[in-house]
């Protein structure tokens, strides 16, 4: 439960600004689910990248949000996805997207060809990546 709250509060985020007394404008929440086109509804985390789009790691693969529609990306439509599609953690990096397992290990998704790579082949708990 917490993981989805914390994907509204992104969402907001994302969507909404305030008005120059710093208080919330009127807004309209949507909670979006597996029915909206998100691959699971539990969240492992959520970035978004330099354009604008929210990054959303699944369990059962990432997606891409745009503010209107989802694109999922998993071994069914990318090759050299996670075999079990799960993903834990998304650290954006330029036009990298590092996708982190805590099973697999770690590839590489390059944000404007949406190829993937490996990175690392083990498994891996954390990754911080530095200039």
């Amino acid at each position: 439960m917490k993981k989805i709250v914390l994907f509204v509060f992104a969402l907001c985020c994302f969507v909404g600004a305030s008005n120059s007394y710093g208080i919330p404008a009127n807004r309209t929440i949507q909670i979006f689910t597996t029915a909206h086109g998100l691959p699971d509804n539990t969240i492992n985390d959520i970035q978004k990248d330099r354009d604008g789009y929210l990054w959303i790691a699944t369990n059962k693969g990432l997606s891409r949000f745009d503010g209107k529609n989802f694109v999922t990306f998993s071994n069914a439509n990318c090759k050299g996805f996670f075999e079990d599609n799960s993903v834990n953690e998304i650290i954006i990096d330029q036009n990298k997207i590092y996708l982190l397992s805590n099973q697999k290990g770690i590839k590489i998704l390059d944000r404007l060809k949406l190829t993937v790579q490996n990175f690392i082949q083990e498994a891996v708990q954390s990754m911080q990546v530095e200039q």
